[in-house]
Formats: C-alpha cells, structure tokens, sequence
C-alpha cells in the first residue's frame, strides 16, 4: 500500500547537509518549494516572556518556551506528498511568530531501516535523521534549534521500505532569546578559549559542553569526565539544579561551540555538535553535582576529551573554569588564589569550594554547572552559583567533587559508584581523548 496525494514531483539523488545533531548524509533531496498546511502556534510575546523571568546563575538560563502540540503522523492527502518514482514524503510545518528560534520534541520515534527524517527552514538544515542511532529504547527523540520562525519536519521513505514510521510531535520550542548566537550575549570581561588564557587548556575545552534541559527550553554548562576503568563511557558532570526533571531522554547536549582562533570574526566560529539522550546516573543536592550519561554514541568528527578529576582533600591552585556564559561562544576564567571551603544550604557543612574573585573572566547566568579546574587540569567541583559578573567582581562557589564523591545518602548516587565500579580506592585521574578511551576499551575486550 503507498500513500496518495495528487502532488508528485521526482526529487531523489546523492545529497548530504551539514548539521549540528548526530545525523548521516541522506538521499533525498527537501521539497523546500511544496506548498504544505502550515500549523501556525498559539501567539507568544518575546517581550512578555523575557519580562516575566528571573535570571540567577543558581538556576537554568532559559531561552525558550515549551508549547504542547499533538501531531501524529498520518496517511492523509494533505501531508503526503507522492514521487514520481514511487517514493513519498510525509510533511508538517509550523509556525510561531515571534520565534527567534524553534525546536521539536517528539514523545514518540520510531522510523524504518532505509528511511530517512530531517528538521529545516530557509537558515538550516538538520539531517538526515535514520533509525541508526535515531531510534532508541526510550522510544522518543528531540532536535537542536534552528534559527527562524518557522520549522518543516519531513519524513521521507523509498519505495521499497514496507514499514510506517511511528512519529508524534508533542511539544515545540519557542526560542525568544538569541541562543548561540556569537553576536549575542555575555559581558565584555568574558574571554575566548581561543585566546591566550585558553592556550595550556585546549584538551579540557573539548571537554565542556552546554545541555540543554526542561524540554529543551532552558540550558546549564557541564563537562565529559573520564573515569577510573578509562572505557569511554559517556558521563558527564553538571549541577543537580541544571538537572531538576527526572526525564531527561529528550535532553541535548552540544559541544564545540567556539571562535576557532583569538580575535576572528564571528564567520568562523565553530560547530554546534549535538548528542541526544541522556540518563541521569547519580546526584546529591548538598554538593549541587549531577551525573548524566549520554546514550547516542559521540561522532570521532566531535573530537570530544573526556576530564579528569581530583577528589582529594586539598586542592592545587591556580584554578580555571571553562564556561558558556549567557549561552555565549566557550569562555575561559582564571583564579591565581587558593579556593575555601564553604557552604550554600548544606551550611554548617561545607561542601562547596569558594572562588573569591576571579583574576581573569567571570561567570554569567548559564554558566551553571561548568567545570573548576586546579593546575593538575583536573576537576574538583561544578558551578552552584555566585554574584560574580563582569559588572561585580564577587564570589562563586563550586559544588567540591570530593564531597560529591561519597557523601550522598545512597551509594549509587555518589560518584565514586560510577567512577570508581572497581572500587580501587584512587580519588584521581588523567584526562584522555574519548576515541582513545574507546580504542583501549575494544583492545581489552579482544584479548
């Protein structure tokens, strides 16, 4: 059975788009001029939605507003576009008006070997999307924002594939903040990992990537961390407050979003490397640490570093945070003092490491969860909050990795239970490449 509509145009041949998520080259080329139903969103106010929040570094910085949608997909005439060739394409567009940017989220994804699924508008193109590795378990699926006001989800099956893809749209996000944007956002004091300050921490930056969180309309920083059996496993450290909703299988995370050069313009700024899906391991509020692991598998093209951390008692200065402040370009600060203990809520307990002021840089509402590295390049703690800012040179404090490592309640939930499976009793260790971890790891199981 095929799907009829009365438009047929041929539009197959060898094709393949550049794109920010996990994705392949694809075969098909985008009915970019069929004229399709357009499902134009409820109206939102940017201006109203910016003026009802309150930004603080303690929380998400949100960008966008999450609207609920229910569209299924369906044999109907009029989102079925039939090929000359005997192929089809299945079609939704949407609008919101005042949107600077959208995105989708898709509570159920399921689609056939052989087909193909891509997310576009006239500034982007991402795709294309296949059931390797877009289908998973969880049974859901998300895609990264595009800039514009209008968004085209477009299903696309060969002929010869038999099955029909399971898909529902569920919720879009409407983007009325400028997110990655390198014209945007933070203040003037914030420095390019690309600069000179960044130039000994180069392998930590590929480290550091912004999530995005709470259906997709809010996002923190955090960091790929290597752990003590080095086998690539995909964890990756944050704070507890970035990770508040405990389904996170939706949930993106981006790397690579950086000047490629000190002092360039903003034409040459690096790609917005996203990964899908992601399982909250271990968390503690008290230290304000959140454990993820990244279920798609990272692309070698990403070039990721995974970490290393120390959870030893007495950490060694100077110290450095890699940051996406106000969802800038990646950002670098340094601290030549030596950090103190202290508290936030888990007062007179002191869990937290307090950066006085920093010497270079600050940090900036969304720079929540960003890694604080000592001298040795590893982490000892992730961004609660503070009052520094380029404006105010105040204090940060850092929730400490050596009380994230065994002091929460469960044991599963501490890191050492992640870190630490064969629990040697190390409370350190070395960064490594995440293909290299990788590698050692497929070495081993051959021998």
């Amino acid at each position: 059975m095929k799907p009829q509509s009365i438009l047929a145009v041929v539009v197959t041949f060898l094709i393949s788009y550049s794109a920010a998520q996990v994705s392949s080259p694809g075969y098909h080329r985008l009915l970019k001029t069929v004229s399709s139903d357009v499902l134009d969103l409820p109206p939102l106010s940017n201006a109203e939605l910016m003026a009802s929040e309150i930004e603080q570094k303690d929380a998400p910085r949100q960008f966008g507003k999450a609207i609920d949608v229910d569209i299924p997909f369906t044999l109907n005439d009029q989102s079925i576009v039939n090929l000359d060739n005997g192929d089809w394409v299945w079609r939704a567009v949407i609008r919101s008006e005042e949107a600077i940017s959208l995105n989708l989220i898709f509570g159920e994804w399921w689609i056939p070997e052989g087909a193909e699924a891509y997310v576009y508008n006239d500034q982007e193109t991402l795709g294309a999307f296949k059931a390797n590795p877009s289908n998973k378990d969880s049974g859901m699926f998300a895609t990264a924002p595009i800039q514009g006001n209008e968004i085209v989800f477009e299903y696309y099956s060969p002929s010869w594939v038999q099955e029909f893809p399971r898909i529902r749209i569920t919720k879009v996000v409407h983007g009325y903040k400028h997110l990655f944007n390198p014209k945007s956002s933070s203040g003037s004091c914030n420095i390019d990992v690309a600069c000179k300050d960044g130039a000994d921490w180069h392998s930590q930056a590929r480290s550091v990537a912004v999530i995005l969180t709470d259906n997709n309309q809010k996002y923190c920083t955090g960091a790929m961390v290597n752990n003590l059996r080095q086998d690539g496993k995909q964890y990756f450290l944050t704070a507890n407050h970035c990770t508040g909703w405990n389904d996170m299988k939706t949930h993106l995370v981006m790397f690579n979003y950086e000047r490629q050069a000190c002092g360039i313009d903003d034409s040459a700024v690096g790609s917005k490397d996203t990964a899908h899906g992601l399982n909250l391991l271990g968390t503690y509020r008290s230290s304000d640490f959140a454990l993820l692991e990244v279920m798609e598998p990272i692309p070698e093209d990403y070039q990721v570093y995974l970490s290393g951390w120390s959870a030893e008692e007495i950490p060694v200065s100077p110290f450095v945070t890699i940051h996406h402040p106000s969802g800038d370009l990646k950002k670098i600060s340094h601290f030549d003092g030596d950090v103190t203990p202290s508290c936030w809520s888990e007062c007179p307990s002191n869990m937290h490491w307090e950066v006085e002021r920093w010497t270079t840089g600050t940090t900036e509402p969304g720079s929540s969860g960003s890694p604080l590295y000592e001298s040795t390049g590893r982490i000892i703690g992730q961004l609660h909050g503070g009052v520094a800012s380029c404006r105010y040179k105040g204090y940060d404090r850092y929730g400490a990795f050596k009380d994230s490592w065994g002091s929460a309640p469960l044991e599963n939930q501490q890191l050492k239970a992640w870190l630490d499976p064969d629990n040697t009793g190390k409370k350190h260790v070395d960064g490594i490449d995440l293909e290299q971890a990788k590698l050692g790891r497929a070495i081993r199981d051959e021998l």
